[in-house]
């Protein structure tokens, strides 16, 4: 290959990159406009009128995008986007909004609370500390097991009841008398081995 090829070669590369950064940076928009350009594309695609002045553009883009319901029934942020809308819309609106049709996310279930400096220096307090948590943790236990405890008695009854095979009802009841025992242990105050 000449040098000229090779030049000609990588003026080409350079102009595909230069091309491809130009298109990608025009394509997005930066931040602080971000929600005018959804205003103006949700409009747009819908066909609705401009925006009003007094609205803030995130709270109008979500009324242009979200359809009302067409028997005017429920909510209409729960709606299922329109076929007609532009994607590039619909995807801006949930990215900033959230899909009204996502499920909650539950919150984290709480854990135990951290030590207090106070008890991290007295190895006292410390070990306190320790002893309540495991009670509570025996305590849960103790309500949980006291609570389960007669429906699987009343499983095992109506297994009798429907013919279950012996090794199946054996197996089910040795489940629950462990069951029992641990509650009975811990009942007592004894340490679990």
């Amino acid at each position: 290959m000449t040098r000229h090829a090779i030049v000609k070669a990588a003026a080409l590369a350079l102009a595909i990159v230069s091309g491809g950064v130009a298109w990608w940076t025009w394509g997005f928009p930066h931040a602080d406009t971000a929600d005018a350009h959804v205003a103006d594309a949700a409009s747009s695609s819908m066909g609705s009128p401009p925006v009003p002045s007094g609205i803030p553009p995130a709270v109008s883009a979500k009324a242009s995008i979200v359809p009302p319901l067409p028997d005017g029934r429920g909510d209409a942020s729960a709606a299922p986007a329109s076929a007609a809308m532009d994607p590039a819309a619909i995807q801006a609106e949930a990215r900033l909004h959230r899909d009204p049709r996502t499920p909650p996310i539950d919150p984290p279930q709480p854990g135990p609370e951290p030590a207090t400096p106070w008890e991290l220096a007295d190895p006292a307090l410390y070990q306190a500390r320790e002893q309540r948590q495991n009670e509570q943790v025996r305590t849960q236990f103790l309500q949980a097991a006291e609570a389960r405890l007669p429906a699987l008695r009343a499983a095992v009854a109506e297994m009798r009841r429907q013919g279950a095979s012996a090794e199946s009802l054996a197996m089910a009841e040795e489940k629950i008398r462990r069951l029992e025992g641990v509650h009975d242990q811990l009942a007592r105050g004894e340490v679990l081995k």
